[in-house]
């Protein structure tokens, strides 16, 4: 993954523009477009199941009597979370991790009763939801994560992997749009970014194929006579 900064994205998209010294398309101006560029290639990517999206988190110390693990309790949520996958749980730090079985609600026997592990879990209103434990366990998290932090300014750094080509365009056409209220320019920058995108998107495909298929010669099913 390439470290890129956010002043460097917006150095490109205002050159797009014929602007290359940002007399109109200023940072302060360009950066909600970006914004917004970021969110798009995001949701692009999730929808894509691209792996960079898939994250695990650290390891959580899950307290004895704690039975909801959130965004802000201690330990928290990753806030990076938007989608979760698997928990696993162990009475270890360091190994020993078995997943552990999400289900819609925790069941009504399991209220009231402590047990040494958790077994199970449900997501609900953000919240993992446990039974009791009396004992410390871990929990380690695998789940769907935003690629990108909050974008303060132009120094903000930005951590993407074969997406630059994609935000260049793309804020440029927002830019375009709404800024220069430019239309035309606008649909050409737009177009570029969907070039670039599935150009991204090439590059991951050829990187998951490492499975090869033998193909049978020309004709090779023909019957002769």
């Amino acid at each position: 993954m390439s470290i890129t900064t956010a002043g460097e994205i917006m150095n490109l998209s205002a050159s797009l523009m014929n602007d290359t010294d940002k007399q109109v398309y200023t940072y302060q101006k360009q950066l909600p477009y970006l914004k917004m560029a970021l969110r798009e290639l995001t949701e692009m990517l999730e929808l894509a199941d691209v792996p960079v999206t898939r994250k695990t988190s650290t390891i959580l110390a899950i307290p004895i009597g704690m039975t909801t693990v959130g965004y802000a309790t201690n330990p928290a949520l990753p806030p990076s979370l938007i989608q979760l996958e698997n928990v696993y749980e162990s009475s270890q730090a360091t190994s020993g991790f078995n997943r552990i079985t999400p289900l819609d609600s925790i069941p009504g026997y399991l209220l009231g009763t402590i047990n040494s592990s958790f077994g199970v879990f449900a997501w609900k209103d953000n919240f993992i939801n446990l039974p009791e434990s009396n004992r410390l366990n871990y929990l380690m998290i695998e789940y769907i994560g935003s690629l990108f932090g909050n974008l303060v300014d132009e120094n903000s750094v930005i951590g993407i992997n074969n997406g630059e080509s994609f935000l260049h365009y793309r804020t440029a056409g927002l830019c375009a749009q709404f800024i220069g209220e430019n239309k035309e320019r606008a649909d050409e920058l737009n177009s570029d970014a969907v070039a670039a995108y599935d150009r991204t998107m090439g590059i991951e495909t050829k990187a998951r194929q490492t499975q090869f298929t033998r193909r049978r010669p020309f004709r090779s099913s023909w019957s002769h006579r």
